[in-house]
């Protein structure tokens, strides 16, 4: 979870995600009570494909990964489209930065459905351990 502060607040889940981008210098990490992850930019200074980059997911439509090697080792009729269409895409999310995410409204709200539901699962177990050690 990104606070309004940039800080990102631990959670399991996530952790090999964080440890990504951090290694990518996108985020740091605090240690301690109240520790998480903060941004090591501004979040209009990240985009979108910098995080896919980080993360080592591909953006590639191709189906040869772009290697041009798409039909028994020569180059298909199609791929220079296909490749055409994973730059528009590359290009498309290296111009929408974190804080044009977080300053859409309905991601807000999305946000805070997913939090309110991850502590209703976290408030559930905790009744249900304090239930069974009676």
């Amino acid at each position: 979870m990104i606070s309004r502060s940039g800080r990102i607040f631990r959670c399991p889940i996530w952790s090999s995600f964080f440890s990504k981008l951090r290694k990518h210098s996108l985020v740091s990490s605090e240690r301690g009570p109240g520790g998480g992850y903060l941004l090591s930019r501004k979040e209009n200074e990240i985009d979108v494909a910098e995080i896919i980059d980080a993360v080592s997911e591909s953006l590639d439509t191709t189906k040869c990964q772009g290697s041009g090697n798409c039909q028994k080792g020569a180059t298909c009729l199609t791929h220079h489209l296909w490749q055409d269409l994973s730059e528009q895409i590359y290009g498309f999310l290296s111009n929408i930065t974190l804080a044009d995410l977080v300053d859409k409204r309905e991601i807000s709200e999305i946000a805070q459905n997913q939090q309110r539901r991850q502590l209703q699962n976290l408030d559930g177990g905790l009744e249900r351990i304090a239930s069974s050690s009676n």
